[in-house]
C-alpha cells in the first residue's frame, strides 16, 4: 500500500512504528557529537538554508525591526522544547526523533518544487501535506497559544463549582500533581475571593507533542482535499518567519478574524525567496502557478511578518525590509487573485 492510500491511523502507525525502533542513547549520543543535545530547532534548518547566504540570514527582530546576521543553527530555536522524560526518569529525544521523520519525507519534496516544479506525486503531496500541518503545530507560539487556552478553561471551570479543601486536593490529584496545604491554601483564597487570575495552566511538553503529532493526520486529511500551487515572487523576494505557515480568508467571511485550516482560503508557507507553496480550495488546480507582482510579494510579506512569532527572516542580498509593517490588521488581499 502506498503511502497516499494509507489512513490517518496506518499513517501515524508507520511514525509509532519508527518510534518504537527509537534507541534514545544513540541518540543522544549523536546529538551530543553534533553540539545540539538541549537545542530543539522548531523550524528546520533544511528550510531556513533556502533563504540564507552561506547559511548566513538577515533577521529582523519583532517588534522593533532590529537587524542582525544570524546563522541558521542559531535561530528558530529553544532549549527543550520538545524534551520529554522516559519511564526510566532520563531525558530522551523522542519527540524530536519523530518530528525528524516527517521533515525527511518532506525535505525532497521541497526541493523537487523548488528545482524542477510541479506536478509532485500523490505521496510526495501527502509528505508535503504532514509537513505544513506539523510546521504549524510545532512551534512554541502554538504552545502558548495552547496553555492561553487551557488557562482560560481551568478559569471558566473554577467558577462553576462549589469548592471545597477535599475536592481541590482531588482535582489536584486527578491532574497528575501531587497537593500541599499551601497549594489547597492558596487556591481556596481564590475561592473565596473570586480572583482566578493568578491560575495559570501549562501543558506537559509529552502531552503536548504527543497531541500535535496524532493532530497532523487530522489537519493533512484536510490539506490533501485542498489544491497544491505556487506563487512566484517578481520584484522583490519572499521573507520568512519563525512562524512560517500563515492562514489566510477574506474578512467578510471571515468576520471574528480566527482562521482554522478548515476555513482558510489560503494556506501559505514561502520555501524560498522566489517561490512559495499556497494550498488553497479553491477552484485552481494542483501545480497552478500564480506570478505575483512587487505589490503582490509586499502583501505576502507583511502579513507573514504580522504572523511573526519573534524573528522574520530574509536572503541577506535582499532589500532591508526594517521598516515592513508588522500589522495584525487582517490583509483583504489574496495572493492567488
Amino acid at each position: 500500500m502506498s503511502d497516499s492510500e494509507q489512513t490517518p491511523q496506518e499513517r501515524l502507525d508507520s511514525i509509532n512504528e519508527a518510534v518504537d525502533k527509537f534507541d534514545p542513547a544513540e541518540f543522544v549520543r549523536n546529538e551530543q557529537k553534533n553540539g545540539r543535545t538541549q537545542r530543539h530547532h522548531y523550524v528546520p534548518r533544511f528550510y531556513l538554508r533556502r533563504f540564507a547566504k552561506k547559511k548566513i540570514l538577515a533577521a529582523y527582530k519583532r517588534p522593533n525591526g532590529e537587524r542582525m546576521s544570524l546563522s541558521v543553527r542559531d535561530v528558530a530555536l529553544e532549549s527543550d522544547l520538545y524534551t520529554v522524560k522516559a519511564s526510566t526518569g532520563e531525558t530522551t529525544g523522542l519527540m524530536e526523533f519523530a518530528i525528524s521523520k516527517f521533515e525527511e519525507a518532506a525535505a525532497p519534496v521541497v526541493e523537487k518544487i523548488l528545482d524542477q516544479g510541479f506536478p509532485i506525486t500523490p505521496e510526495e503531496k501527502m509528505s508535503l501535506a504532514d509537513y505544513v500541518a506539523l510546521q504549524y503545530l510545532r512551534t512554541p507560539l502554538n504552545k502558548r497559544q495552547q496553555d492561553v487556552m487551557m488557562t482560560e478553561l481551568a478559569n471558566w471551570m473554577m467558577r462553576q463549582e462549589d469548592w471545597t479543601e477535599e475536592s481541590v486536593r482531588e482535582t489536584i490529584i486527578r491532574g497528575g500533581g501531587t497537593p500541599t496545604d499551601e497549594s489547597v491554601a492558596e487556591i481556596m483564597k481564590m475561592v473565596e475571593t473570586g480572583d482566578f487570575k493568578r491560575i495559570s495552566v501549562s501543558i506537559p511538553t509529552e502531552e503536548w507533542m504527543r497531541t500535535n503529532i496524532s493532530l497532523i493526520n487530522v489537519v493533512s486529511d484536510i490539506l490533501m482535499r485542498m489544491n497544491f500551487t505556487a506563487a512566484v515572487a517578481h520584484g522583490d523576494d519572499f521573507v520568512t518567519t519563525d512562524n512560517p505557515v500563515v492562514l489566510w480568508t477574506r474578512p467578510e467571511w471571515n468576520p471574528v478574524n480566527s482562521v482554522g485550516f478548515e476555513t482558510a482560503e489560503e494556506i501559505r508557507l514561502p520555501l524560498s525567496p522566489k517561490k512559495m507553496l499556497v494550498i488553497t480550495p479553491l477552484d485552481y488546480p494542483d501545480g497552478h502557478v500564480t506570478e505575483l507582482s512587487k505589490t503582490g510579494v509586499r502583501v505576502a510579506n507583511e502579513m507573514a511578518a504580522a504572523n511573526a512569532y519573534r524573528w522574520v527572516f530574509q536572503h541577506p542580498d535582499g532589500p532591508d525590509i526594517s521598516g515592513i509593517a508588522p500589522s495584525n490588521e487582517h490583509p483583504i488581499v489574496s495572493i492567488l487573485s
